[in-house]
């Protein structure tokens, strides 16, 4: 971690970073589209999903927003039983603990799935803070949930590295100010 500065907390983004959920992503975005368009005339391909659930949330409140995240959650749920652990990650989750490194989670998954899989792995209490799709406003790019994590654990943007796996986590990352890796680049850590 030398090379990354004085580092006093990591930030993991969840899927992709350290598991792969098997969603039917296709399906659950079809759901989503029916739904919306019957209970609220809404309508949408959810191409997307992330975008048009900041959009629910605008139009139609954190009611609706709510509705669109419990069918999220079913598909994620199921996606759990062709679940596959990202071994670089929880090695490197082990090893920042070890040295005292804070760890937290930035994910736009459920809070249910990221919690149940992490006891499942036995790192829950590795984390000292969680933040999920439910407790943030707005989506990633949108450094919100950055922000929040920053907060609970008490260390300063300058003090924090945020790793993820895509191009949304990286801007994330850049507009919260907090260095940002790719899960590519965990085997040079």
């Amino acid at each position: 971690m030398e090379k990354y500065g004085d580092i006093r907390l990591v930030v993991f983004d969840f899927d992709g970073t350290i598991v792969r959920l098997k969603v039917d992503w296709e399906s659950l975005k079809k759901e989503l589209g029916l739904y919306f368009k019957r209970v609220h005339n809404f309508e949408s391909d959810f191409s997307s999903l992330y975008q048009e659930i900041d959009r629910i949330n605008v139009l139609f409140g954190r009611k609706a927003r709510g509705e669109a995240l419990a069918i999220i959650e079913k598909y994620e749920l199921a996606g759990m039983e062709s679940l596959e652990f990202i071994p670089q990650a929880i090695s490197l989750i082990e090893s920042l603990k070890d040295k005292g490194i804070k760890l937290a989670i930035f994910s736009s998954n459920t809070r249910k799935v990221v919690e149940t899989i992490l006891r499942i792995i036995d790192k829950l209490d590795s984390f000292e803070s969680i933040v999920t799709i439910e407790d943030i406003s707005k989506n990633k790019p949108d450094p919100e949930g950055l922000h929040k994590t920053l907060w609970a654990c008490k260390v300063s943007r300058d003090r924090a590295l945020f790793i993820g796996d895509g191009q949304r986590d990286l801007e994330a990352g850049k507009r919260a100010g907090i260095k940002t890796i790719c899960v590519q680049e965990l085997t040079e850590i």
